[in-house]
């Protein structure tokens, strides 16, 4: 049970920080994904938006704790209900941000634009800069996990001849192997 409880808080935990701090990755002056002037994050339109996410994100987070926690401590809770708990949570977490980003372009649409017979092309060098940038963060975002698991992989394919005759393929909830399979090279993989 303990093991499930802090599966659990960890992961919905994590979700909830990836989604509340998905502005911070953002590039500057991008928000919820539209390309906003700067006056904008501390206008009053910007920070009901940003509130709005914030608190339906918290209730969200708080929603699937009220719904996991007696499940977990009754043990009803499931490897498939966390699975589902997690994918309606993702769901709406992404319909939250949807949300919040159809409102900043509703808010974009009514700024005032240039004239259209008069507009210059202007190449914002420091917008490209800071894409380059970002591009670099999120490399580095997918390669140390790439890495960790080929690193992983090394490891086990170095160390094959002294794993046992059957070898766990699935754990439970509980941390306890409830799938067995025969030493291959496919199910070591």
């Amino acid at each position: 049970m303990n093991i499930a409880l802090w599966t659990t808080l960890f992961t919905y935990i994590l979700i909830y920080l990836a989604f509340i701090y998905n502005p911070k990755l953002s590039p500057l002056h991008c928000y919820f994904g539209v390309y906003m002037p700067d006056a904008f994050q501390h206008s009053n339109e910007g920070k009901i938006i940003f509130k709005r996410f914030f608190v339906q994100s918290t209730l969200l987070l708080v929603l699937s704790l009220v719904v996991s926690l007696p499940l977990i401590f009754t043990r009803y809770f499931t490897t498939g209900l966390f699975s589902l708990i997690m994918l309606v949570q993702l769901i709406l977490y992404f319909v939250f941000y949807i949300l919040a980003h159809q409102k900043v372009r509703a808010v974009k649409e009514t700024l005032p634009k240039a004239d259209g017979a008069l507009a210059k092309m202007v190449i914002d060098t420091d917008f490209i800069a800071l894409k380059v940038h970002l591009r670099k963060r999120y490399l580095y975002l997918y390669i140390v996990p790439l890495a960790i698991t080929l690193l992983t992989a090394l490891y086990l394919f170095g160390n094959y001849s002294t794993l046992p005759a059957q070898i766990p393929t699935h754990w439970n909830y509980l941390g306890q192997a409830d799938s067995w399979s025969d030493k291959s090279l496919f199910s070591v993989g």
